[in-house]
């Protein structure tokens, strides 16, 4: 994305998320095999004897645990990005706010102006989406629909299945897809990076749309 017009909100969450992913490459550099040997050859008196007993006795459930680490986390930041979203759009258009919505006469009492009945109106309908797909989905009925990748869809099952479900899959996936039902995921670093490349994709022509949507800005 370049900037050849006054930056604007949605361009500064945009440049946060690819930020946050960029700090993960070097995060995700801990999955080589030197750096588990030296680990475990020189830093296991850092553990109390309980906590060496969770450590991961191979290289491989330590690169799995890494990796975990690493998908969870770009999972967060792609959710935060989506979330701030959504609140600066409802910020900067107003009239998008959902009509069906109302707030109890106990939630704005309290409230001193104008300004912060607002945001109170922003934050119970994020409320309302308790899950980056259902955010996705609100996006898409205000009229941004960015088709997600396969390698996006997948990581809303990996991180529903790595949070709820002990790691095992339990949503059905399209016959493309490398997990089935009753996998247990185990997940590389090339796995991360794949979901952070079509997350970066996602997010530039989300942002892209919602910039002409709340400020008439140019498509980059």
């Amino acid at each position: 994305m370049e900037f050849n017009q006054e930056m604007t909100p949605i361009d500064h969450l945009y440049i946060r998320l690819i930020g946050q992913f960029d700090s993960l490459i070097p995060f995700l550099g801990l999955t080589h095999e030197e750096i588990f040997l030296t680990l475990q050859e020189n830093c296991i008196d850092w553990f109390s004897d309980k906590q060496q007993l969770a450590l991961p006795n191979t290289f491989n459930q330590y690169s799995v645990q890494v990796s975990h680490a690493g998908f969870l986390l770009g999972y967060s930041y792609v959710e935060a990005f989506i979330t701030d979203l959504i609140r600066e759009i409802f910020n900067a258009r107003r009239d998008l706010l959902p009509q069906e919505k109302s707030l109890k006469f106990i939630d704005i009492l309290p409230l001193e102006n104008y300004e912060q009945i607002i945001i109170k109106m922003i934050d119970s309908t994020l409320g309302d989406m308790n899950s980056l797909e259902k955010k996705v989905l609100r996006l898409e009925k205000l009229g941004l629909q960015v088709t997600q990748s396969e390698k996006i869809i997948e990581g809303h099952t990996v991180r529903h299945a790595l949070i709820h479900n002990s790691g095992r899959i339990n949503r059905e996936q399209s016959p493309t897809s490398q997990w089935k039902i009753g996998d247990v995921i185990e997940l590389t670093s090339s796995d991360v990076n794949n979901f952070g490349l079509a997350a970066r994709e996602y997010a530039l022509k989300i942002s892209n749309k919602a910039n002409l949507m709340c400020y008439r800005k140019a498509s980059q």
